[in-house]
This record gives structure tokens, C-alpha cells and sequence, in this order.
């Protein structure tokens, strides 16, 4: 249990102490009232202080006892002594009822077990008011919903243990201590424990102002928290850590100390081999101060900080992160000040960097960077990085660039130049060396001297005019090669742009020309510009060779002649541009520069109105404009304000369409907002228009298909459609007759049948108007469709023509209802030549045209058609004389 044997000595020697102290204070105020010989009874309260209740246990029902006791007592003071053993508590212990007076309770543990095995709760309730100290004690093995121990009040822990505690398997277990006020943890111990919020401690003071964590000489181990971390501190408590270690703690989704209001003190402490996304993830302000965060491999990063983080006289070591940054800086309004401290041996295993302070400001002072692998070990410029001094960087391999100034003369060329680092690093690059080359021959070599060097040797002139410059920065910065070309005369020549384009719209290509003109007198050869494209830019394509340190090389260029390179880009930013050219001249050692703007006209869409019918299948159709790509990353439609899901969508041509829309059945006709909301992933905010569409319902209209009357009692059948030609599929259609309603019969299919409706015989005419009204409803507009009927028998109308062919006649008749015009539904039809029959009865149903074979046509006088009649039509015949064709 004594994980500090010189802190523990340091207060044994303390109390002691202090207890000489108040025996000899005591003894003088006392005099002969203090009893030396006063016998404890076990499991009774004694007095051996006339204010303190004095609980001296061996047994779990004492314990139990003593706690039910303290519970209902008003007294303030209270003291429990355990005999060493193990205690299961069956029951927990609550130190008060709520809201009581003021208790002050130490529980002394003798190295006894505490446990709640089969509890499943809290084995401590410390209610607000009261004062708990525990010593010497192991909590182990219990299963909790709020903690082993719940407080609401001031907890103090000394020398003790907590193994093997687990919450309950429910998503708010949370971890071992749940602290809701004031907490005080010394020389104690914390080991696999586990938690789904936290592990060890959950600090939410909700319900106390002006709490305080204090936790010193402890140690955090093999814990694990299924989400939230080791330590939890939600509220604005103020939390100490000082001489404690963390190692091998487990945090699958945050982090092993995680501070989101509070202000956190990390001193004198080790956190190492951590297996946690995040060592440690500050949201307020955290101090840290000789902590050693070592050896750890993460999956995220080892400090996040989003709001103020200082880092001072500390050791950053060993640590490796996938993908990300050893510090992060998470918000714009992130400050670190970072001084004093080593960062050594730490590694992005992809494109991380060391610090990342890309948003936020950083201060970095008088710290030891050593033989770190990054892309960068810092990220982002000096706007960021506010103040950058005194910093030793060693095996970093550090960004270096070459600036030079050279003179030839005949064969001899004289070259002065600096090594540079960026100036993030406010350092001077002091190592490495210098060599030149001719070919593959090595010329001359130097060392850096405070970041500069001078070289100087003949070459030859008959040979290959490119001479290399070459760094090595053994490491400590990266290696640079630099090519030189060296000519008797540079000539006359300048440089100017052209066919920049005053504006661009999103998915451009920017083009222009970078035009060289002779002027001199004479011929030039090997010009080399470099810093073609600006830092807004970056480069698609060029018409002449652009190497890989951005310097494209002109061979020769004659007298008045002109070379134009011809550049496309892409802009970095989708953004009105004020782009910066600094062309530099390598042959002459200068700068052209020049200014330009160019206009970014944003997208945007033209949405017409639209007009469309309750229920149908559309496409909306827009078009998007100042858009030069050929695909949309994000899409969204909304219809009268609401967002459609899974919609589908074609882009062709700058033309977008929502394809396929179902307006519902269920709408109303009237006009509804639709909007097309578009973005981009480079684009910086979205693009959108809206509109109308007006939605109607659709007409109808309805055919009777067929009836029929049999003994008062009519027989119908009825199809509807719309104004599309499509059926009808729903709504009811009433049916009047002479204008009185008589039934009401649903639709289906688009059809409906009326069968056996009697027409009583006060409505029997000569004729009766039997009406059929739609109703109409959300989708359809009503109609009414009429016909006329006769209850009495109507005459029959008999018309036929004839042909004969082949001695074959043909008789085609035709039979209807002189008044309804309509083709009666039943009867028989027969043929008669010269008044004889010469067919049979012939059902009208089966009847087109009507065939007889003779072989004398000259005797065919006339032709009769009769028809038989039924319950609705009359018979009637007609004979026509063949003299009438």
C-alpha cells in the first residue's frame, strides 16, 4: 500500500509530531481529567474524546451498525477504527440523511478489504455537508452503477487502494469515484478498474460552486473506460495533479485526462504507455509543469488543446500518432506557450507534424527538439507562431532553401550564398556543407558558417555550362540541390505578363503567359526565371518545362526575339485573387514583380416556375451557372421548406435535374416553394435559388360503356379519366335521376357498374335523364355526365348496304335505337330475298356482315332485314327494292 516510502516517513515523522503537540497541549488543559487507562469496548462508541464518537469494528454487522448509527446521529464527529480484515457491505452507506448538519467522519482502514461484491451500487454515499477521510483501506472487486464512492461533499482519500472494480454494464456506469464536490486523493492507488464513462474519476460538480480535485503521489494503472476517460472533469472544478504516474490505462474514444471547464495543474508527474486516442484533451486552461510524457502510441494525438495550454520545463519523448500532430491547436482561439521543455524522438507515422498550431497562436521558447520524424515539425507560418526563440533543433531534417548571388568571369566563378530554414524556426542554419560540381566533377566544397557560405573555383568553359550547387544538412535540415548556369554575358532582355483573365468562375483553369523579349544586341542563352506561378496558384501544365525547384530554363532567345510560357493553374482559394508575381531572374539575381487581381464570380442557379398536377411524376429542371466542372458533390432539394431525401439527380451541361419527383396524392392544389441547394467541396459556402410551383388538380370526364333496362330496373356501366387519359382510381360517383340522387356507388379501377336500379314509376316518361356526378376530391376536379333513356320500348332505326362479288352477297346492316342512337344489346336478326327467309335468327351480338351465295344475281328483286326486337327496342324490318342501289 505505500507506494512513496519517503513521503509516507515524511508523515509518519509529521503527525508524529504534531501529535506530541496536542498530547502535551492536551494534558495541560486537561490536567488529571484525561484517563490513559479508559478500556475501548469493541464495536461500541467510546469517548476517548468527549466530541468524537469513536466506532472501534471487526466484524461486518458492527460495520453495518456503525453506519446506521452515523446515518441518524446529530453529533459531528465520528471516527471508525477497523480491525484488519475483509468487510462486505450488503447495504451502502449513506453519512446522512439530506441536507443534515455538518459531520466530520474518518473511516481508519488498517489495511482491511472494503468490498460490495453483491451490492451492485455505490458502497459510499458522502451527502453535501459532510467531511469523509478514508486511510488505509482496499476497495476491490465491487460492481456500481455511480461510483464506489458517490460524494457530494468533501472526500479525502489517503494510502489506500482501488482493484478490480467494475460499473455496471449500462450506458451511464460510470467510473470509480464519481465526484460531485470537493476531492482529496493522496499515496493512493488506482488499478484495473473499469468504467463505460470513465475509469478512475468522473468529476461533474453540477450541484457545488468552487470545488477542488487534489490528487498527489498516486498512481493510475490498467484502467479501462469504455468511452470518456481515466479522469473526467466536465464542470469548473479546479483540478491538481502532482507527483502521480499514468501507465497502461485503456480509453477507447477520448482521453486519459480529458478537462472541459475546469483549470488543470499537471506537476511532477509520468504519463507513459498509454493506450488512449488522446494523453491529454484540454478544453479550458491546463498547466503543465516537469511532466513526462513518454513513450506512447496513439491514435490520434498526444495533446489536444482548444483553448489555453502551457507547457513548461517538461519532457515530450517516444511518442508516435498515426496520421496527426504530437500537439494540436483545435480552435482559433487556441494559445500555447510551450517553453523550457524536450521534445525528443517523436513520430507521425504519415503527414503529421510536431505542432500543429495551423489555427490558434503558439509560443515556443528555450525548448530542446531533437531527432523528431514529421512532415513538418511545425505547421503553419509566423502569423500563427507568434514568438519562436532560443530553440535548439537537432535531427529534425528541417525545410532549407538555397539563396545565392554569383559572379563569372571568363572561367571563374565566385559564389556567395546562406542556407535558410523557414523563418517559423527563427534559427540560423550552422551545419552541413557546400559542394560544386561540373558534371559529375567535384569543383570546390565549404562548410556553413552562421548560415553562409562562399565558394569559388575555375571551371570549364568548353563543358557543361550547369553547374550544381549542393547541400547536405546531415540530417538536421534537408538536402538542396541548385543548378546554375554560367554565361560570359546575360544579356538585355524583360520580362512582362499577358492574357490574364480579369475574372474566373468556380472549376477554372487560369491561364496566362509569362513572355521573356530580347532587347540587347545580341543573342542570350540559358535564362532561367524561376517563381512563375504565385503562392495563390498551383501549377497544371506549362508550355515549357518547369523542373521540380520551380525554375523553367529558356535555351537561347535572339536578338528582338520573344519566348511566350504559357501557364495553366488552378486557384488554392475559390475567391476573388490578389496575386503576387515575384518572377526571379537566376542569371541576374532579381526579382520582376508584379500585381494582379482577378474577379471570382460565384455560382448560381436559375430555377424557372413550373406548373404540374396533384400526384404526378416531374423533373426539375435547373441551370447552374459560373460552374466549369462536371459534377456537383452535394446536392439538395426542398420541398416547401422540408428536405427530400434520396432524391435523383443528372448534371450534364451546366443543366441540373431532379429527376423522377413524386408529388404526393395527399397534397392540395395551390403553388408550393421548392429550393435547390448546391455545394462543393472547395467551395467555401453554398449556392441556392428557389421557386414556385403551381399545383393543379386535373379534370375529369367519364363514358358510359354500356346499359340496359329490364322491367323498370336499368343496368350501367360508367368509365372515368382524368385530363391525362389516365383511369381514375379513386373518389365516388353519385347517380341522379330527373335530378334526384339515388345512389352512390365508389370507383374502381376507373369504372364503376350500377346494377338493378329500379326506377320507381312516378319517374316513367317517355324518357328520364339518368345523371352521373363525380365528387371530386384533393387530386380531381367533379363532373357530370348525362344520358337519356326511354322506360317505354324505343323503335329500332334499320339502315344496310350491300355487295355482290363472285356471286357471293354481302349484307352489312345496321341496327340502333331511334332515339339513344345506341345499338341495342340483344334480338335477332334475319335475311329475306324476294321476301323469302334465307337465313336463321342471328344474335345482333354476333352479327357484322352477312353473307349468301346465289347463283342467279339477275333474279334478285329486293332485300329485307328484320330485326326481332327485346324488353327495350321494337321490332322493325326495312326492305329495300335492288332498282334503289
Amino acid at each position: 500500500m505505500r507506494i512513496n516510502k519517503l513521503s509516507m516517513l515524511l508523515i509518519i515523522l509529521f503527525s508524529f509530531l504534531i501529535l506530541s503537540n496536542t498530547i502535551y497541549a492536551s494534558d495541560i488543559e486537561n490536567n488529571e481529567n484525561t484517563n490513559p487507562t479508559n478500556e475501548e469496548q469493541t464495536g461500541q462508541i467510546t469517548q476517548g474524546n468527549p466530541e468524537v464518537n469513536v466506532y472501534n469494528i471487526k466484524s461486518d454487522t458492527e460495520l453495518r451498525n456503525a453506519f446506521d448509527t452515523i446515518k441518524t446521529s446529530e453529533d459531528k464527529y465520528h471516527e471508525i477504527n477497523l480491525k484488519k480484515r475483509k468487510y462486505n457491505l450488503y447495504t451502502p452507506f449513506d453519512t446522512s440523511y439530506a441536507n443534515s448538519t455538518e459531520k466530520i467522519i474518518t473511516i481508519n482502514g488498517n489495511d482491511s478489504t472494503l468490498s460490495g461484491k453483491n451490492l451492485n451500487t455505490k458502497l459510499i454515499n458522502v451527502n453535501v455537508n459532510v467531511t469523509l477521510s478514508i486511510k488505509n483501506i482496499t476497495f476491490a472487486n465491487s460492481k456500481h452503477e455511480m461510483g464506489i464512492i458517490y460524494n457530494m461533499g468533501t472526500l479525502i482519500i489517503e494510502d489506500s487502494l482501488f482493484e478490480n472494480n467494475t460499473s455496471q454494464e449500462r450506458t451511464d456506469g460510470y467510473a470509480t469515484i464519481f465526484n460531485n464536490g470537493n476531492l482529496y486523493l493522496k499515496d493512493t492507488i488506482f488499478q484495473n478498474n473499469s468504467g463505460i464513462k470513465g475509469s478512475a474519476i468522473y468529476s461533474k460538480t453540477e450541484l457545488v460552486n468552487d470545488t477542488i480535485v487534489n490528487i498527489d503521489g498516486c498512481i493510475f494503472e490498467n484502467n479501462y473506460a469504455i468511452r470518456d476517460s481515466t479522469i473526467m472533469n466536465i464542470d469548473e472544478t479546479d483540478i491538481t495533479i502532482n507527483n502521480t504516474v499514468f501507465k497502461n490505462n485503456i480509453v477507447n474514444n477520448d482521453a486519459t485526462i480529458t478537462n472541459i471547464k475546469g483549470n488543470l495543474t499537471i506537476e511532477n508527474s509520468i504519463l507513459t504507455n498509454e493506450q488512449t486516442p488522446i494523453i491529454i484533451n484540454n478544453q479550458k486552461d491546463c498547466y503543465l509543469n516537469n511532466v513526462s510524457i513518454t513513450d506512447n502510441e496513439l491514435s490520434t494525438t498526444v495533446i489536444e488543446n482548444y483553448e489555453k495550454m502551457t507547457i513548461n520545463s517538461s519532457n515530450i519523448t517516444n511518442n508516435k500518432v498515426n496520421n496527426s500532430s504530437i500537439i494540436n491547436n483545435k480552435n482559433e482561439n487556441s494559445q500555447l506557450i510551450f517553453n523550457d521543455t524536450l521534445f525528443e524522438n517523436n513520430t507521425s507515422l504519415d503527414d503529421g507534424y510536431g505542432i500543429n498550431s495551423s489555427i490558434g497562436h503558439a509560443f515556443v521558447y528555450n525548448s530542446k527538439f531533437y531527432n523528431n520524424t514529421f512532415s513538418e515539425l511545425f505547421k503553419e507560418t509566423s502569423d500563427n507562431f507568434i514568438e519562436v526563440e532560443n530553440n535548439d533543433y537537432l535531427d529534425n531534417n528541417l525545410k532549407s532553401y538555397i539563396e545565392l548571388d554569383y559572379s563569372n568571369i571568363e572561367d571563374n566563378i565566385t559564389i556567395n550564398g546562406s542556407i535558410k530554414t523557414d523563418d517559423i524556426y527563427n534559427t540560423t542554419v550552422n551545419v552541413g556543407k557546400i559542394y560544386l560540381y561540373q558534371d559529375e566533377n567535384l569543383l570546390s566544397m565549404n562548410d556553413i558558417n552562421d548560415g553562409d557560405f562562399n565558394i569559388s573555383s575555375e571551371y570549364n568553359e568548353n563543358s557543361n555550362l550547369t553547374l550544381k550547387l549542393i547541400y547536405l544538412g546531415e540530417n538536421h535540415f534537408n538536402n538542396q540541390i541548385r543548378e546554375i548556369h554560367v554565361s560570359d554575358n546575360t544579356g538585355e532582355y524583360i520580362i512582362y505578363l499577358q492574357n490574364l483573365p480579369e475574372e474566373f468562375v468556380y472549376g477554372d483553369t487560369i491561364s496566362y503567359d509569362v513572355v521573356i523579349k530580347n532587347t540587347g544586341n545580341t543573342t542570350v542563352n540559358s535564362i532561367q526565371l524561376q517563381y512563375l506561378i504565385p503562392n495563390e496558384l498551383t501549377l497544371v501544365n506549362s508550355s515549357n518545362h518547369i523542373d521540380n525547384s520551380g525554375i523553367c530554363t529558356i535555351s537561347n532567345l535572339g536578338i528582338n526575339e520573344s519566348e511566350n510560357i504559357s501557364i495553366n493553374a488552378t486557384p488554392k482559394l475559390y475567391e476573388d485573387l490578389n496575386l503576387n508575381f515575384n518572377i526571379y531572374d537566376v542569371n541576374k539575381n532579381n526579382y520582376t514583380i508584379f500585381e494582379e487581381n482577378i474577379e471570382f464570380i460565384n455560382p448560381s442557379i436559375t430555377l424557372n416556375n413550373l406548373v404540374s398536377y396533384i400526384g404526378d411524376t416531374i423533373n426539375i429542371t435547373a441551370t447552374i451557372n459560373n460552374y466549369n466542372k462536371d459534377s456537383i458533390s452535394d446536392i439538395k432539394f426542398k420541398f416547401q421548406y422540408k428536405e427530400i431525401n434520396d432524391i435523383q439527380t443528372k448534371f450534364e451541361n451546366k443543366t441540373l435535374t431532379i429527376l423522377n419527383y413524386k408529388l404526393n396524392d395527399n397534397i392540395t392544389a395551390k403553388t408550393y416553394n421548392i429550393a435547390i441547394i448546391c455545394d462543393d467541396d472547395e467551395l467555401e459556402s453554398e449556392f441556392s435559388n428557389k421557386s414556385k410551383i403551381s399545383v393543379s388538380k386535373l379534370d375529369t370526364y367519364s363514358s358510359i360503356i354500356n346499359y340496359n333496362i329490364s322491367n323498370n330496373y336499368v343496368n350501367l356501366s360508367s368509365t372515368i379519366y382524368d385530363s391525362n387519359n389516365n383511369l381514375v382510381t379513386n373518389g365516388s360517383m353519385i347517380v341522379k335521376i330527373n335530378g334526384r340522387s339515388v345512389r352512390s356507388v365508389k370507383i374502381t379501377n376507373g369504372t364503376i357498374s350500377i346494377n338493378d336500379l329500379f326506377i320507381d314509376k312516378k319517374y316513367q316518361k317517355d324518357e328520364y335523364e339518368i345523371l352521373l356526378v363525380y365528387t371530386g376530391n384533393n387530386k380531381y376536379f367533379n363532373h357530370k355526365n348525362s344520358t337519356k333513356v326511354n322506360l317505354l320500348n324505343e323503335d329500332t332505326s334499320i339502315s344496310f348496304s350491300y355487295e355482290i362479288s363472285d356471286n357471293t352477297l354481302r349484307i352489312i346492316p345496321v341496327i340502333k335505337g331511334a332515339s339513344s342512337n345506341i345499338k341495342p344489346s340483344s334480338g335477332y336478326v334475319v335475311f329475306k330475298i324476294n321476301g323469302k327467309s334465307v337465313s336463321s335468327k342471328i344474335d345482333i351480338n354476333d352479327l357484322n356482315v352477312f353473307e349468301y351465295n346465289i347463283s342467279d344475281l339477275n333474279n334478285i328483286l329486293d332485300i329485307t332485314v328484320s330485326y326481332y326486337g327485346n324488353n327495350i327496342y321494337n321490332p322493325n324490318s326495312l326492305t329495300l327494292s335492288t332498282n334503289n342501289y
